[in-house]
């Protein structure tokens, strides 16, 4: 019965729905919202291989910076209801850029163990900073 499966096993039960159909292009909404890490992994990784192994286009809307740069080709950053950036996640998860949209500082490094980059925050920018203009804070 779906309903006595984890959150992650009732993830691929809803992606196995959807493959089903043999779609060309797969839309998921937060598909990692609420489970445990091992779960994200295993759903993140289930995706990749599709994409790399069924040429499925994938469309993933997910907010852990460091899975997005992990598992995901190209990214689109979204804020104040605009495209603010967009890219590898080489070009769009920069310090400044993050720095611009969410408030905060971090700390952006490239990391061997996982090949991709690793977003690390540092702290909340004060509320003044945080006010300021996009050019201002330039």
């Amino acid at each position: 019965m779906v309903s006595q499966l984890s959150g992650g096993e009732r993830q691929e039960v809803i992606i196995s729905r959807a493959l089903a159909q043999q779609p060309k292009i797969l839309l998921l909404d937060e598909p990692i919202a609420n489970l445990d890490i091992r779960h994200q992994l295993k759903i993140l990784g289930l995706v990749r291989d599709l994409v790399i192994t069924k040429k499925l286009t994938v469309l993933i809307v997910i907010h852990d910076l460091n899975l997005a740069a992990r598992f995901c080709d190209n990214l689109v950053l979204i804020h104040n209801d605009k495209v603010f950036a967009q890219g590898t996640a080489r070009g769009v998860l920069t310090e400044e850029i993050i720095r611009l949209t969410y408030q905060v500082s971090v700390k952006v490094e490239y990391c061997d163990a996982t090949a991709s980059l690793a977003v690390t925050a540092l702290s909340a920018l004060q509320e003044s900073t945080s006010n300021l203009s996009q050019k201002e804070r330039l």
